[in-house]
């Protein structure tokens, strides 16, 4: 695929990915030499990687419909991620996803949230269509499907829906029927679920190891506003797993099994759910589990604390053990959350 780039002056948009010609406003890709911030490098990649992908999720296969332009944004923005993790350490890996997917929940928890697929019925309602919801709303939930059907199995899955629609238009139902031939497992309930609903779920977990029975895991959702099929990827001091969680309670670890000291819901932080904790599994997790957990998974856990005591489900003192310890954290992102955690009333 040959293609080349060029900055132009005085364009209405950031970047657009013609085939063959990407175009980018010169603001967006050039800074004066010596003088761009990290932060600048790093947004210039950004924007190229994003239009780099859409040469693929956009140009090659095009959405058959404005309802679907998450299948060319949420791809774009997905993709760019993966592509700037390239060049972290592999402890930062996915640091910047769980950061992005925090954000991305805040809003679907607010009063100007939308679904990520919206029928366009008039000219009005298309000006909304390219939201940046879209963006990053979708490649969360990406995100989540690949922590759930396993990366090597997304892949799979959609290199039979590139080859299958080459240069021609596509549907949320193709992709799920590519994944679904790649992984064996339908995602098509999940994605319905999670692209044309609004809001976010929250599950909680509680390990039961009485004498004379097998330990069980016991999980469940407590935001049942609306119904969501939650694929929630968890670990322990033993192992890790991932099972469905819907409206109705559900059991993990089987015969065999030795009782876990802790688990910790939302491995790899790539699950779109907020994590229900008490004190004593905040507690346990202090003692025990933080370092066991990468970046994204603890900087997942300060911000799912941040927002339980937004809420007023936690108070100071049962946060107070995890984010003591989160603040000398030595990534500053993760540091920076815990401190502003703890100074949440």
């Amino acid at each position: 695929m040959l293609f080349r780039s060029v900055a132009l002056p005085n364009l209405p948009f950031g970047a657009v990915e013609n085939a063959g010609l990407i175009t980018y406003r010169l603001r967006a890709l050039l800074f004066p030499p010596g003088k761009a911030t990290p932060a600048q490098q790093r947004s210039v990649r950004g924007v190229e990687a994003h239009e780099l992908a859409h040469q693929w999720f956009g140009d090659f296969v095009t959405q058959a419909g404005w309802e679907d332009v998450w299948l060319s944004e949420g791809f774009a923005t997905w993709l760019s991620g993966k592509i700037m993790d390239e060049d972290q350490p592999v402890a930062r890996k996915r640091l910047s996803a769980a950061a992005a997917r925090d954000r991305i929940m805040t809003t679907d928890s607010g009063p100007k949230t939308r679904p990520v697929r919206l029928t366009m019925k008039d000219r009005e309602a298309l000006k909304d269509v390219y939201s940046g919801f879209v963006y990053q709303k979708g490649a969360a939930i990406l995100s989540m499907l690949e922590g759930w059907l396993g990366e090597d199995n997304v892949r799979t899955g959609l290199r039979v829906y590139l080859n299958d629609h080459r240069f021609g238009t596509v549907t949320t139902g193709d992709l799920a029927a590519a994944l679904r031939l790649a992984s064996q497992t339908d995602p098509s309930d999940v994605m319905h679920d999670f692209l044309d609903q609004t809001g976010v779920p929250v599950v909680r977990s509680e390990i039961h190891c009485e004498p004379g029975t097998q330990p069980r895991i016991v999980f469940e959702q407590t935001n049942t506003a609306n119904h969501w099929n939650v694929p929630v990827c968890w670990k322990t001091d033993a192992g890790a797993s991932c099972t469905m969680v819907d409206t109705r309670r559900q059991t993990e670890l089987g015969p065999k099994a030795s009782c876990p000291a802790w688990v910790y819901l939302n491995a790899n932080g790539s699950g779109y759910y907020r994590t229900e904790w008490n004190a004593r599994q905040l507690a346990t997790l202090a003692d025990r589990a933080l370092g066991r957990l990468t970046a994204a998974e603890r900087l997942t856990l300060v911000n799912d604390v941040s927002e339980l005591r937004r809420v007023g489900k936690l108070d100071g003192s049962a946060v107070e053990p995890v984010l003591k310890k989160l603040l000398l954290d030595m990534e500053p992102e993760i540091s920076a959350a815990a401190k502003k955690a703890m100074e949440v009333k």
